[in-house]
């Protein structure tokens, strides 16, 4: 743990409550700190053994990502755990579209159909949601008529 963490930590094991339900529930929410920080440690440790036995190929790669802003070796690990290869991937572009962060463009039609389709697409939603609203608004003066004992 981070020294204000654990200066944090060690202040509140000095609190004490009124009821003893709820130095009871401290104590418990305390232990399970505990028990959580035991388990990270151990699971990085499991983490350093397996990048040790790695071959070097993958350890230079993790190394590698580690040099990014922001990628400590467990995001390495994780993002060569994940992705493989990296080599597998041609082009930048081509990573970046497997792991979700680009979206990868789809080619346009060209020509007259494309831009007929594209006319379709636009005449049709605009016309569709002008008849949703027309019959909506339709519906409301019928029931404002039949309220009022009109007819429309």
């Amino acid at each position: 743990m981070k020294a204000w963490t654990q200066k944090h930590l060690t202040w509140v094991k000095t609190v004490h409550f009124e009821h003893a339900a709820q130095d009871v529930t401290l104590l418990d929410y305390l232990n399970e700190v505990e028990h959580v920080a035991d388990r990270l440690e151990r699971l990085e440790g499991a983490i350093d053994d397996a990048v040790n036995a790695a071959p070097e190929s993958m350890r230079a790669v993790i190394e590698a990502l580690q040099a990014l802003r922001g990628i400590a070796q467990v995001s390495a690990v994780t993002i060569v755990a994940e992705v493989g290869t990296l080599s597998r991937f041609a082009k930048p572009r081509q990573l970046m579209g497997y792991s979700g962060a680009w979206r990868v463009k789809i080619p346009a039609a060209s020509g007259r159909a494309a831009a007929a389709s594209r006319k379709r697409a636009t005449r049709t939603s605009g016309a569709s949601s002008s008849k949703r609203r027309g019959r909506i608004n339709t519906d409301r003066a019928s029931a404002a008529h039949s309220a009022s004992g009109r007819r429309p």
